[in-house]
């Protein structure tokens, strides 16, 4: 009669061996990939970001005129078309992009939606007043 216990201890010793070394193995491989997805999803998040902040900031300079649930509706409108994400998704960039943007800036960025009180003051320049009666030969361009 065959003593099949110390084919089995030898079996259990193997298998105990087999999940000792793969195990790290798998739970290391598991959080690597976990972390790569979160990595590609927060640089995705950023970018939407930076594309709502360029977008408010375009909108704010652009239509000035507007109030701002107008501005509002143009960036939504904008950045829609831009990123096509759920409705409540992009109300939250832009919402971010405005809070951000009014910390970045402070007084100034109220100062952007606002029209102007004062006029452009052109500097006084003089007019040249002779003008150029030849274009430069070519020669003076192949000495370099």
């Amino acid at each position: 009669m065959i003593d099949w216990e110390p084919i089995i201890l030898a079996v259990i010793a193997l298998i105990g061996t087999v999940i000792a070394t793969l195990i790290p193995v798998a739970v290391t491989a598991f959080f690597n990939s976990q972390t790569a997805r979160l990595e590609k999803l927060k640089a995705l998040a950023d970018h939407n970001q930076t594309i709502a902040d360029g977008i408010v900031q375009v909108v704010q300079n652009t239509y000035k005129a507007l109030t701002g649930g107008e501005k509002f509706h143009k960036a939504f409108e904008k950045l829609d078309a831009q990123l096509h994400l759920p409705a409540g998704q992009t109300q939250q960039l832009i919402e971010q992009a405005v809070s951000g943007l009014t910390l970045e800036f402070g007084d100034d960025w109220a100062k952007l939606g606002e029209p102007s009180t004062t006029t452009p003051v052109i500097p006084d320049q003089p007019i040249p007043q002779e003008t150029p009666t030849a274009l430069p030969s070519a020669d003076l361009y192949s000495q370099g």
